[in-house]
């Protein structure tokens, strides 16, 4: 009995594991609109199993997803990036043909991702600092997704 409740004490304690997501990152070109959609799949499981969903995204097409195209809105274009990461935080389902109700400023640390909620793009500039610096590894976008943990 007394390995049951240690057995049950580490599982309780130990840190829950990481996510794997596709971030997909959408950038109006010509504006400060960013759109970011997370990206899971029950057989996507390893950084390497995102890696060949990423490179057949770029090639041949998604193989596990649905394709999210973007390529003009009013005469723009999009430039869209995709991102194999880890996060121990959760999102709701990506649904087709969502509205982005959601602002976050996103950092990537390599394979890492952390994710921090805005209350409007505003809101998320102003968390970035004193240096207001946004790259490519930290930025701001919209999202239909929630943060549910």
């Amino acid at each position: 009995m007394r390995l049951f409740y240690a057995a049950l004490f580490l599982l309780a304690s130990s840190p829950a594991l990481a996510d794997v997501y596709l971030l997909s990152r959408h950038k109006l070109e010509g504006t400060d609109f960013t759109a970011a959609y997370f990206l899971s799949h029950p057989q996507m499981t390893t950084l390497e199993a995102c890696e060949a969903e990423r490179k057949a995204a770029r090639t041949t097409g998604f193989r596990l997803f649905s394709r999210l195209y973007f390529a003009t809105h009013k005469g723009r274009n999009v430039q869209d990036q995709l991102y194999c990461v880890e996060s121990d935080q959760r999102f709701t389902p990506f649904r087709p043909n969502p509205t982005v109700d959601f602002t976050y400023l996103i950092t990537l640390d390599k394979t890492k991702m952390k994710v921090k909620r805005a209350a409007s793009l505003g809101a998320c500039m102003a968390m970035t600092g004193q240096d207001g610096e946004l790259s490519s590894n930290r930025f701001c976008a919209k999202s239909p997704q929630d943060l549910t943990r």
